[in-house]
């Protein structure tokens, strides 16, 4: 059985950091599919700006596209491409959870076992950061190079793959540390 605290050697009784990774990939993925719905529209929205000159949009904001899509093609048709997003989600907000409570953990007063609040935009820092290494950058780089290459994931991965290596994986790492590190702190 998951233990929902630890204690730690000064006897503080801890928050577990397999409850809070397992509670935040729960709440991640029940956070894309309530959002992606959204998503999809708006990618829709942007794709549109292809069309040919003359030919008007069948809807122009996000409403009217829900409404749209929901007539035309039904309720489903709003998840198509969920599957990718839910993949990244889960372990990413599993990771921010937890890593924010490992951190936590970490700098707590061995005394009292309180987290000062700069200690506490550190933990949140450190579980962006550590966010953006394993799901952030790696997510955000495939979803661009597929975008551009126009190919699936599994053909655009093993291309990312053959021509750049796992480092390929990786373009824009600092900036994305500095992003997730800084919205989480």
């Amino acid at each position: 059985m998951l233990a929902i605290y630890a204690a730690s050697a000064s006897g503080v009784v801890l928050p577990s950091v397999a409850v809070n990774t397992a509670i935040g990939g729960i709440a991640g993925g029940l956070g894309a599919l309530a959002v992606y719905p959204l998503d999809f529209i708006k990618t829709q929205l942007q794709s549109m700006r292809n069309l040919p000159a003359g030919k008007p949009p069948p809807y122009t904001g996000v409403l009217s596209g829900l409404r749209y899509t929901v007539q035309t093609s039904g309720v489903l048709t709003l998840y198509t491409g969920l599957t990718p997003t839910l993949v990244f989600s889960v372990p990413k907000a599993g990771i921010r959870f937890g890593g924010n409570q490992f951190f936590r953990n970490l700098l707590k007063d061995p005394t009292t076992g309180n987290v000062s609040t700069g200690k506490a935009f550190l933990a949140g820092l450190a579980a962006g950061v550590t966010e953006s290494i394993a799901v952030v950058t790696p997510q955000e780089t495939i979803k661009t190079k597929l975008i551009n290459l126009n190919m699936s994931p599994i053909d655009g991965i093993k291309h990312i793959m053959r021509t750049e290596g796992p480092i390929g994986l990786y373009s824009g790492l600092l900036s994305t540390c500095m992003k997730q590190g800084g919205n989480h702190g």
